[in-house]
């Protein structure tokens, strides 16, 4: 008999009761005895919640057998202790040596430390990728920055005859920074849609946060966004204070 995780059910019967069907187990290898393959059959007797051996999702399937059925050459032991208490390594070993003094500990870890080991292969590519895109938010500033100022700068003539014609320093400056954030919309609209694109390609190698995280989505427009902003009102304000005739001579 076998015990299914709800994963592991669903995906070999999916829409059906587990329970009486059979599949083939694989028992344990041995020292001196090769796994038989294939196995005997096995009755699906229960259904339980997943358990995550890893960070992947595909890692919940799992089947849980009979011990006695199939006893394996070593166990976990898994210990839940009161924040503060010590170790009690000594005393875990001291108990089941009264059970059975040939029985041996392996391998003593904090399970703290196993979920670190777990999770570093995925942690190391966050530093990575998380280093990359903060390179390449910095050279959006600036190029952003940069094309908004050239933008306005180029302004100056269209400044200058609609100053001649008593348009106010005010309302050119607001005019160039409309304009300046018509292009800016169109650019976070694609980069919106990009973004959640390839946010859902690394959406397995995020952990506490979704692809389209709302936080991340608003910090990132907040920051590009006054960045533009800056770019074009410095420039176009600093155009509306020279006077026209000036501008129209150095054109």
């Amino acid at each position: 008999v076998a015990i299914a995780s709800e994963r592991l059910a669903h995906d070999l019967w999916p829409g059906l009761d587990p329970l009486g069907r059979q599949l083939r187990v694989r028992p344990s290898a041995t020292p001196g005895r090769e796994a038989p393959d294939p196995g005997p059959w096995a009755t699906v007797v229960g259904v339980v919640s997943d358990v995550w051996w890893g960070v992947d999702q595909e890692d919940a399937r799992g089947l849980y057998l009979v011990y006695r059925q199939d006893p394996p050459l070593w166990l976990n032991l898994v210990l839940r202790r009161r924040a503060g208490v010590a170790s009690l390594v000594s005393e875990i070993e001291a108990a089941v040596a009264d059970v059975d003094p040939n029985v041996a500990f392996a391998t003593v870890v904090d399970l703290d430390d196993v979920v670190s080991a777990a999770i570093a292969p995925s942690r190391f590519m966050a530093v990575v990728f998380g280093t990359f895109a903060a390179f390449a938010l910095l050279l959006s500033v600036f190029g952003l920055y940069g094309v908004m100022a050239y933008m306005a700068r180029e302004g100056r003539r269209d400044v200058a005859i609609r100053m001649t014609l008593g348009a106010t320093a005010s309302s050119v400056t607001r005019l160039l920074v409309r304009h300046a954030m018509m292009v800016l919309a169109g650019g976070l609209f694609i980069g919106a849609v990009g973004g959640r694109l390839l946010g859902a390609a690394l959406a397995g190698q995020l952990h506490g946060i979704e692809p389209d995280d709302p936080a991340t989505l608003i910090a990132v427009t907040v920051l590009l966004g006054g960045t533009a902003l800056t770019a074009a009102w410095l420039p176009a304000r600093r155009a509306a204070e020279v006077s026209p005739m000036v501008m129209l001579r150095d054109e």
